[in-house]
C-alpha cells in the first residue's frame, strides 16, 4: 500500500509488515504525530511474508517505489515521538558528510530500557550495534547500497547495513535524543536465545568482509 499526496514528498516512510500484521496504535499515533498523512510525505507498506529473508526483500522494495529525497524505515509495532522524523531530518540536512541521522530509543515489554545511542564511532559498529533500525537516510545511499536480503542476516540486519554504508564511505550522525519506543514480545527474533544468534553475527562479519573486499 503506498499513499502519496504530492508527487514530490519529503520523506517516504516506509512500514515492512509480516503476513497478519497490523499497526499497533503507537505506530499509527507517532504517524499521525510526524505529519505522515501531509502532502511533503508518503507511506509505503510492504508486505514480507514470514518466511526469513523477506523483511529486507520489503524494504528494497520500498525504496524502489519510494520518491522521497529521504527515507525512514519503521516497524509496525514501533512509535515515534512527536517532531523526531523533523528533528532528524533537520540534523542530516546540518551534517552534509553524513548518509544518514539516527537517534536513541527506548524499549517496552520483554527487553524495556533506554539505548540512547552514540557519536558515530566505527571501531565501535564493529563489535556490535547501537543505531536504531529507524534513521532517516538518503535514499539514494540506500538503492545504492541495498539491504541484504540474505535469511542469515537477517537478525542483525540494521547492524549488518550500517557497516557495509560505512565500507562505502557513507556514515551516521548522532542526534541526541530518544525518538521511538519500541516492543519486544515472545518469539520476536531479537529476543531468541539460540544458536542463530551466533550465526547471524558470523553472516554479518561474513557479509561485511564481502563488501571490503569487493570496494575498488
Amino acid at each position: 500500500m503506498m499513499l502519496r499526496l504530492t508527487a514530490d514528498p519529503t520523506l517516504s516512510i516506509i512500514v515492512p509488515l509480516r503476513d497478519g500484521d497490523e499497526l499497533t496504535e503507537g505506530c499509527r499515533r507517532g504517524l499521525t504525530l510526524n505529519r505522515a498523512f501531509d502532502p511533503d510525505r508518503e507511506l509505503i507498506m510492504e508486505c514480507g511474508g514470514n518466511a526469513k529473508g523477506l523483511q529486507a526483500a520489503a524494504l528494497n522494495r520500498g525504496i524502489r517505489k519510494a520518491t522521497g529525497r529521504y527515507v525512514i524505515m519503521l516497524g509496525a509495532d514501533t512509535e515515534a515521538f512527536a517532531g523526531i522524523f523533523d528533528q532528524l531530518i533537520d540534523h542530516l540536512i546540518a551534517h552534509p558528510e553524513a548518509a544518514y541521522a539516527y537517534c536513541g530509543y527506548r524499549r517496552s515489554g520483554k527487553l524495556s530500557g533506554v539505548c540512547p545511542g552514540q557519536t558515530f564511532d566505527l571501531d565501535k559498529l564493529s563489535w556490535g550495534n547501537y543505531i536504531w533500525t529507524s534513521a532517516v537516510c538518503h535514499r539514494q545511499d540506500l538503492l545504492d547500497v541495498p539491504l541484504n536480503e540474505s535469511p542469515e542476516v537477517e537478525r542483525l540486519l540494521d547492524w549488518e547495513q550500517w557497516r557495509r554504508l560505512a565500507i562505502r564511505g557513507r556514515f551516521g550522525v548522532w542526534l541526541d535524543t530518544i525518538g521511538f519506543d519500541t516492543s519486544f514480545k515472545d518469539g520476536d527474533i531479537s529476543l531468541r536465545d539460540d544458536a542463530d544468534y551466533a550465526a547471524a553475527v558470523d553472516a554479518v562479519n561474513l557479509a561485511v568482509d564481502a563488501e571490503r573486499k569487493s570496494c575498488p
